[in-house]
């Protein structure tokens, strides 16, 4: 609208306003960066994974009371298959008063009686849930009951508790992993909750060996044909560790001498086999030396380590000694690194399992790498797969689940990328650290082990551990390069694009490029879908390899791509003010010729030869303009591009005429004083984005116009 002398009573009162502003009411509204934005979808998640499924969860009872001790006291009959046991369990109670305690056990076990306080008790048992009577007990203090018991124990699981021959011989032994402690003895079977110290004592046919966790404290002829074994672990233990296997073995030690320290490292054998593995077995006292090299020293050095060979087709990690199944290299490497990760620290939820199946599947690639070199590590992981899944286990319901085979080979991934981000000397420290925090000789979650990793590195790692451990999904990496010949060298330009969709993943990646004599690498971050980098080489490379050292989880392959704009969303544009933006070509040999076609440029702006897009904009709106490039070479190569523009309105910009003016004063004056209304968008006379449109917003506007006062947001 015009200037008329109608307008000076408003503009007066508008300068008035003005002369009593403070300027920093002029000021934008606060806005979320996007680190916390990251941060706060990180939260989310965990939040949504709390209500994730579970097999035989902590009852409410079990979460207030600590299990310190067990006493487990068996007789078994090997011919029979049958557990006639007497159990032991002092505790503590940690919440308010309790009346009872829960344990879990395997309800075709036949519970004889049960004494509290050394007194007879009365219970229940149903369900896998034995709820002994305890009335009285107060907060802090201490319980003890013992449970009578016998029958056929169970066998779940991968085989908790088998009675078998191999050959002529039985072979009794015990596999509870993850939740089946209860099948064969009465527990509070969680890993959460470990055990301060356990004894075992097993009373069965003298012609057979009992190996247990810990130190044989005795073993006794009891004149009957039987014998009777007592072993003593001294460490806090996990039910599902706590194991035997019995047979009839043949037996041999080695020893580990470690900083004046000496440790039997014993073997159980079946007799026909103990000369076929003995070679295997060698190699278990410089696995000990290296693991403790990189991961601190062995966590059970007063005890022992050995093996006890059983049936089941692979290994199984008992503290202090491991089943074995078989006796491949890796596979004595694996069981013996879950001493460190997964028995000394154990998961703390099964949900959380590839802190200790990832920790020994990533522990055989440093084994292999210590012993065969570098080549040897990279071509291990590249055989690892299953990669495309989530590590943290959702729906541990199911045994299948918990052990799905991307918890070893992704969980490994994730340190071998972390090693790989961090580098060697800081990734070894998070290890060592994480080995000696509070959660050693206890358990620990994936959000402990990330902070731990955190204070180490002095990264925030949050995103990391979302896309990588929470995400079931791995960056797929589409990527192409040209290169063209300047005074200086080779102009290379690398497109990469990631094509999996959401989530968009940030890692750093190494390329090299491959010359007629050389190899150069480079380090480049990805964070978008589509990014582009620039490198000036001596030479013309001839090949292009996207992480060839096999550090990150990813699909690559490359392509051909076409010369193309780099950019398809330019930077936002605002009616009637001067706009500027110098567009950048992939591909092809510069300089590159640009023009405009198909689509009409906005009003007001123009596209030079060289790629300028500038002028003065004159219409709000979202506008799609095609572009066509030709390069220089020869031959000439074309592309083209559709490039997408926002021209908005500035806040306060409430007249038909473009830019910010005293029109758009008075038209604000009267929107608020006169009734008037405002087209398009009465949105725009909100001039300072604090959600309200008053008198501020008319000193902001004035402010901006007349003093050199902030812009107005947008």
């Amino acid at each position: 609208m015009p200037f008329s002398l109608r307008s000076v009573p408003l503009l007066l009162f508008a300068l008035l306003l003005l002369r009593a502003a403070n300027p920093s009411l002029a000021q934008p509204a606060p806005y979320l960066p996007q680190d916390e934005k990251l941060i706060h979808q990180h939260q989310q998640r965990l939040s949504a994974l709390s209500t994730r499924l579970q097999q035989y969860p902590l009852t409410d009872n079990q979460k207030l009371y600590d299990a310190q001790y067990y006493r487990l006291d068996l007789e078994i009959d090997a011919l029979r298959q049958t557990i006639v046991g007497q159990v032991d369990i002092v505790g503590r109670a940690l919440g308010s008063p309790l009346t009872a305690l829960d344990f879990d056990f395997y309800r075709d076990l036949v519970v004889d009686s049960v004494r509290a306080a050394g007194s007879l008790a009365t219970f229940t048992f149903a369900g896998d849930l034995l709820t002994v009577d305890y009335p009285g007990l107060q907060s802090g203090a201490e319980f003890a009951v013992t449970v009578f018991y016998h029958g056929n124990p169970g066998n779940q699981g991968f085989g908790s508790f088998t009675f078998a021959r191999y050959q002529d011989i039985f072979v009794i032994s015990s596999l509870s992993e993850p939740f089946f402690a209860r099948t064969w003895w009465p527990c509070k079977d969680h890993p959460s909750d470990k055990a301060d110290s356990v004894d075992m004592i097993v009373t069965i046919d003298s012609t057979l060996t009992v190996v247990s966790n810990g130190s044989l404290r005795s073993l006794v002829d009891n004149g009957d044909g039987t014998s009777t074994a007592h072993w003593h672990e001294s460490y806090p233990i996990s039910t599902y560790l706590v194991s035997l296997a019995i047979s009839d073995y043949a037996h041999y030690a080695d020893t580990l001498h470690d900083q004046g320290k000496t440790m039997p490292v014993e073997f159980w054998l079946f007799p026909q086999q103990i000369d076929q593995y003995r070679a295997s077995n060698a190699l278990v006292v410089p696995m000990i030396e290296f693991f403790s090299s990189i991961y601190g020293e062995y966590p059970f050095i007063n005890e022992k380590y050995g093996h006890a060979q059983f049936l089941w087709g692979g290994g199984m990690e008992h503290q202090t000694c491991s089943s074995m199944g078989g006796f491949h290299d890796w596979l004595i490497a694996h069981e013996l690194a879950h001493q460190w990760w997964g028995d000394m620290i154990t998961c703390g939820t099964w949900h959380d399992i590839w802190l200790n199946e990832g920790f020994a599947r990533y522990s055989e690639a440093l084994w292999i790498e210590h012993t065969l070199g570098w080549p040897a590590i990279r071509n291990y992981m590249s055989h690892l797969v299953n990669l495309d899944l989530q590590v943290y286990v959702e729906d541990t319901s199911v045994v299948g689940y918990i052990f799905d085979r991307v918890v070893y080979d992704k969980g490994a991934f994730v340190l071998h990328t972390l090693r790989y981000l961090t580098g060697d000397s800081t990734f070894f420290a998070i290890l060592r650290t994480y080995g000696e925090s509070v959660h050693k000789y206890g358990s620990a979650t994936t959000e402990d082990f990330r902070a731990v990793a955190e204070t180490v590195s002095g990264r925030d790692l949050r995103r990391y551990f979302d896309q990588w451990v929470y995400q079931p999904v791995i960056p797929s990496f589409e990527y192409g390069f040209t290169t063209y010949q300047t005074d200086s060298g080779w102009v290379t330009q690398l497109e990469l694009r990631q094509m999996q969709g959401e989530p968009i993943f940030a890692t750093d990646l190494d390329v090299a490029f491959v010359l007629a004599d050389t190899t150069i690498v480079e380090r480049i971050v990805t964070d978008s879908p589509r990014q582009f980098y620039r490198f000036l080489l001596p030479g013309r490379p001839d090949a292009c390899n996207l992480d060839p050292e096999n550090w990150v989880i990813n699909y690559a392959w490359q392509t051909d791509f076409d010369l193309t704009a780099i950019d398809d969303t330019l930077s936002e544009a605002f009616r009637g003010e001067f706009y500027s933006y110098r567009l950048s070509a992939a591909g092809g040999h510069p300089p590159v010729a640009w023009a405009p076609y198909i689509v009409t440029l906005p009003e007001g702006l123009d596209l030079s030869d060289d790629g300028l897009l500038s002028g003065f904009p004159t219409t709000a709106g979202d506008f799609d303009i095609g572009v066509r490039l030709t390069d220089s070479g020869q031959p000439q190569i074309s592309g083209s591009a559709l490039l997408h523009l926002r021209v908005n309105r500035l806040q306060g910009d409430l007249d038909d005429q473009p830019g910010l003016n005293l029109n758009d004063a008075l038209w604000l004056i009267r929107y608020l004083y006169r009734g008037y209304n405002i087209t398009p968008d009465p949105d725009l006379a909100d001039v300072n984005c604090d959600g309200t449109a008053n008198a501020i917003d008319i000193v902001v506007l004035l402010n901006y116009l007349y003093r050199d006062g902030p812009r107005p947001c947008y």
